[in-house]
């Protein structure tokens, strides 16, 4: 919903407002950058805490990396830049610089670092296709088609239900087959 709200706000408001023109989007690209290498630099700074704290294993650098990567998406920045611009002793242009910066590291957190995740996790070797887990998917769709099939046959055999066009019934039924997926 958060996001939702902020982005009827930018793009309402804030996109078409006078203060955000070419500089204001360079300056985001530039604020972007900089809060990720900040994430790292805090994520590295603390990461003997985190191998200290971690688990018997402990966190090593290639994890690390990722935690410095991922980071938060900007729910609760979004929420504090929209109640902060309502407030009544900020003038309109400061309101809209907030939200406007506020919304872009999000927005571009969420579409570039999403494009790029799994590359980077394939890149220090931690993306792994789970075959157990593709198995377990493939036996539970198995087996929703099957009781799927015993409910029709149930159907096909009700006093009002049974004259049924039942090909036609298949056409409206999910395939939930692992092939579809």
């Amino acid at each position: 919903m958060i996001f939702f709200t902020a982005g009827l706000k930018v793009g309402y408001d804030v996109l078409f407002s006078d203060v955000i023109d070419a500089k204001a989007w360079g300056f985001l690209v530039a604020l972007y950058i900089t809060v990720h290498l900040v994430r790292i630099a805090v994520v590295f700074l603390c990461s003997p805490i985190l191998i200290w704290a971690g688990s018997k294993k402990g966190v090593d650098l290639r994890q690390t990396a990722v935690l410095a990567f991922g980071g938060l998406r900007g729910a609760i920045g979004l929420t504090l830049a929209l109640s902060l611009a309502m407030h009544k002793s900020l003038d309109q242009d400061t309101s809209d610089r907030i939200i406007f910066f506020t919304w872009g590291v999000t927005a571009l957190t969420l579409i570039v670092d999403g494009m790029l995740a799994k590359p980077l996790l394939g890149m220090l070797g931690l993306y792994r296709d789970a075959g157990s887990e593709t198995e377990v998917f493939k036996k539970a769709c198995g087996a929703i088609e099957a009781r799927l099939e015993h409910v029709i046959d149930l159907l096909k055999g009700d006093r009002f239900l049974g004259d049924a066009d039942w090909e036609i019934v298949w056409r409206y039924v999910p395939v939930l087959t692992a092939k579809s997926y």
